[in-house]
């Protein structure tokens, strides 16, 4: 497989800003492309069946579901309105009628009647339990999509879209509530593209699930951490000091810090993996552009004073 320049776009995939957008950000430096990387934008970009063509296909599923449902309910109401009719017919032939022979078969064929429309009653529940359960699993459906469209399909953690909507989140929380404090760190792996060149984006790749299952086991209650893009993550600790927020911080750096990447194939040793992180405490009044901005600056302080630190 051929490795295109940094600056070549195959001329299909120019006319889309975001998959442009991605694999020049991926490829800064003149880095590979891993299968994951090519996968993850293919499904998020290129798929056939990518999130809205499946959440097109689940409103056209459902959509056919209730014009189903609206058929059965139409074709029994007709059904009531006719047996309707068919008793008041009846009830006009009983008050006039004294012959013994027709009563009888007059209440035959009320009987006759009565059984077909209750076999159609239960026609039609047996085919509306059937239709709930369709619509319910329509609806896990929908769930499924919308929590793929907010999770990063390498790291299992959310993604950059989810992570913008939680921050929109906390700051109105934080406009609305005096009390509320909450604070941001942005970590990014040091060295990781020169890890990545040496050692293949499989190895990359997992150095990424590594740090992501070190944040999972770092955080608590209604934290969020979230791949912010490549290399670099960022994590938002509600109700959260900044003093509270750079030890867990610290506590973050010191557990990468502490572990060695091997090679799973053979089990040797590929080093140390260290990160650095920025942290802020939000500013009342401020937006999220300048929270990340001052969490940003911090980062690559922290990077600047030599790497595998906490700068706030």
């Amino acid at each position: 497989m051929s490795t295109r320049p940094s600056n070549e776009m195959p001329e299909s995939a120019t006319h889309i800003p975001q998959v442009k957008q991605n694999i020049n950000g991926l490829l800064t430096g003149n880095t590979k492309l891993s299968v994951a990387d090519i996968d993850r934008i293919a499904n998020e970009h290129l798929s056939p069946l990518g999130p809205l063509a499946r959440i097109d296909k689940v409103g056209d599923d459902l959509a056919m579901e209730v014009d189903r449902i609206v058929d059965l309910i139409a074709g029994v109401a007709g059904n009531a309105a006719t047996y309707q009719a068919n008793l008041a017919d009846a009830h006009h032939e009983l008050e006039r009628s004294v012959n013994r022979d027709a009563i009888k078969a007059l209440v035959q064929s009320l009987v006759q009647s009565t059984t077909a429309m209750e076999q159609r009653n239960q026609t039609l529940e047996t085919a509306l339990r059937v239709s709930k359960q369709v619509i319910d699993n329509l609806q896990r459906d929908v769930e499924n999509i919308r929590q793929e469209s907010l999770t990063d399909p390498l790291t299992s953690l959310a993604n950059r879209k989810h992570f913008e909507i939680t921050l929109g989140q906390f700051i109105e929380e934080a406009a609305n509530n005096s009390t509320d404090a909450f604070s941001l760190l942005l970590i990014d792996i040091d060295h990781f593209k020169k890890f990545n060149d040496n050692h293949g984006h499989q190895v990359g790749d997992e150095v990424l699930r590594l740090l992501a299952r070190h944040l999972k086991a770092s955080l608590k209650g209604q934290d969020v951490a979230a791949r912010y893009g490549g290399e670099e993550f960022a994590v938002l600790l509600p109700n959260t000091s900044l003093k509270s927020a750079k030890i867990v911080a610290e506590n973050i750096r010191a557990a990468v810090a502490g572990k060695i990447v091997r090679k799973r194939s053979t089990g040797e040793s590929l080093g140390q993996v260290t990160v650095s992180i920025g942290v802020v405490e939000f500013r009342r009044g401020e937006g999220s552009e300048s929270l990340i901005g001052r969490a940003d600056t911090l980062l690559y302080a922290a990077k600047r004073a030599g790497r595998n630190s906490v700068h706030s």
